[in-house]
């Protein structure tokens, strides 16, 4: 399994470039809960994100969520600072 980040690494990246991180927080299981709400919802209507992305949005979303079920990607929320 190929990984652009490793979490604990990843987190030391923007220190060199003078940034001081903040926060660093994984969101993973938010976004997880979120698909897992959505799917059980009924449909948006009138103006949504679906409208602004497109007819393979379903697509789209679909894969992002069984990416984050299976391991495969994370979604990592964070906020940096520099002097």
């Amino acid at each position: 399994m190929a990984t652009l980040c490793i979490p604990l690494h990843g987190r030391a990246t923007p220190q060199p470039a003078g940034f001081k991180v903040a926060l660093w927080r994984d969101d993973t299981q938010t976004a997880l809960d979120w698909f897992k709400a959505g799917m059980t919802a009924s449909a948006p209507s009138g103006l949504n994100l679906g409208v602004v992305m497109g007819a393979d949005f379903p697509a789209l979303t679909g894969n992002l969520a069984r990416n984050l079920r299976e391991n495969r990607v994370g979604v990592l929320s964070a906020v940096l600072t520099r002097d």
